[in-house]
């Protein structure tokens, strides 16, 4: 669409150009300069100097108005090209209806989504008051096709896109291990105006039908005050877990994202293995035992000396889940039977969590490369079980944290019918985790 644009902060240098949105981003194909792409300095007195403008990382709000008389604002946009082409700026957030600025405040959101989950939002029959964190007092109220919110106090865009729609969005992602599209996402201006997100959307198909583990409707807007809370204080933690749960990417890096996050659950509340000032005495007297030299190199590599490792760590998180741990990482050592000879002592809970950490040292230090992988296909198929399994733990511990029951979390995921995880799978892939075990 043919429209007039211009720099926020030069409104006084209008320039004509094409705006249009697609599956990738928005754009903005200026017709002539709308930045200068030569800046000319003195240097010395009677001394100038020329240099071209290579601002590729500088993000620019732009201005427009449109052929159809509405306004548009292109929200840090970035310029493509270079003095000798024609200018080219991308973003990936445009607002329809007003020129405003990042610290303009709104008063109201309305957000729907495409079907089946607008259904879903439908059910949640919400219509409460709650205290988001860096939001204030909100209301939160759902219609048969939209969640509306709305503040006594306006605030930022930035600040309901953090505190209430990426906490909502990563929600519903982990309540249906699919990614919700947004259909329309509007704003209210303090003025009492209301203006439109436009973003890109991918070509993907909607699912016909969505199998929640549990509806908004069962989370309530009280436990859903707590996942706010709880956003708030890990963010970005629960957007990280829901996009690795449901894809798409490849599964190492899926697991180390999961991997990453349970240690940065964990440490949220966890105890030190050992006192930290125990922990400080034999760093010193450590150091103290090496030549100089070395005693910085010594000091330093104990700087984790009190913290818990890895496979603790994991043995507090599912010892949270209870019964629900040996369905997900397979039974205790203590619950299985001896090895018969020959066979590895280490099967069960003791061997997923090695295999999970084994995954995700492989990928962050470039352990093991595909050239070293014999039979990619069961390699590809025991790190699919593990990528599974690792998501229904980060699943069933974000739940808990919200205030959900574990004997109705442990229900829903075992339930015949929200049981993604096969456990055919399990037991053909990773039978040293899973089973059965003979004695």
């Amino acid at each position: 669409m043919r429209g007039t644009f211009w720099l926020a902060n030069a409104p006084e240098k209008p320039v004509q150009g094409e705006f249009s949105l697609d599956e990738l981003r928005v754009t903005l194909a200026p017709d002539a300069v709308l930045i200068n792409p030569v800046i000319v300095t003195q240097v010395a007195e009677n001394v100038w100097s020329q240099h071209e403008l290579r601002d590729h990382v500088k993000r620019y709000i732009i201005h427009g108005h449109l052929e159809d008389d509405s306004k548009i604002t292109l929200v840090n946009a970035s310029r493509e090209g270079y003095p000798e082409t024609p200018q080219y700026f991308k973003s990936l957030t445009a607002i329809l209806g007003a020129c405003v600025t990042p610290d303009d405040c709104y008063s109201a959101a309305k957000i729907s989504y495409q079907a089946p989950w607008s259904e879903l939002v439908a059910r949640a029959h919400w219509d409460e008051e709650v205290d988001a964190p860096g939001l204030g007092n909100c209301h939160l109220h759902t219609s048969a096709d939209s969640l509306e919110a709305s503040w006594a106090r306006p605030v930022t865009r930035t600040e309901i896109e953090r505190r209430l729609v990426e906490p909502l969005s990563a929600l519903l992602m982990i309540l249906t291990r699919r990614r919700p599209r947004v259909d329309r996402f509007a704003l209210m201006l303090s003025t009492g105006q209301w203006v439109s997100l436009l973003r890109p959307t991918t070509a993907t198909e909607n699912p016909k039908v969505l199998e929640e583990i549990f509806s908004l409707g069962e989370v309530g807007a009280t436990r859903f005050k707590a996942w706010l809370d709880q956003t708030s204080a890990l963010n970005p933690l629960s957007l990280v877990v829901a996009k690795s749960i449901t894809g798409p990417g490849d599964l190492e890096p899926r697991i180390m994202a999961l991997a990453a996050s349970a240690e940065a659950l964990e440490r949220l509340d966890h105890t030190n293995a050992i006192d930290s000032d125990l922990a400080k005495q034999l760093r010193n007297v450590a150091a103290g035992a090496v030549a100089p030299e070395y005693q910085k190199v010594v000091f330093d590599k104990l700087g984790q000396l009190a913290d818990p490792s890895f496979g603790e760590r994991f043995e507090v998180l599912l010892s949270r889940l209870g019964p629900l741990a040996g369905q997900i990482a397979g039974p205790q050592l203590e619950d299985i039977p001896n090895p018969a000879a020959g066979q590895s002592p280490l099967r069960g809970q003791k061997l997923w969590i090695k295999l999970v950490k084994d995954s995700r040292n492989g990928t962050a230090h470039m352990l093991v490369p595909n050239k070293r992988i014999d039979d990619v296909d069961t390699y590809a198929a025991r790190h699919h079980v593990l990528l599974e399994s690792l998501g229904w733990m980060m699943t069933a511990l974000m739940l808990l944290r919200c205030g959900l029951p574990l004997a109705q979390i442990q229900h829903n995921i075992v339930g015949p019918s929200a049981w993604y995880l096969s456990r055919d799978r399990a037991f053909e892939d990773l039978p040293e985790v899973y089973g059965p075990f003979e004695a």
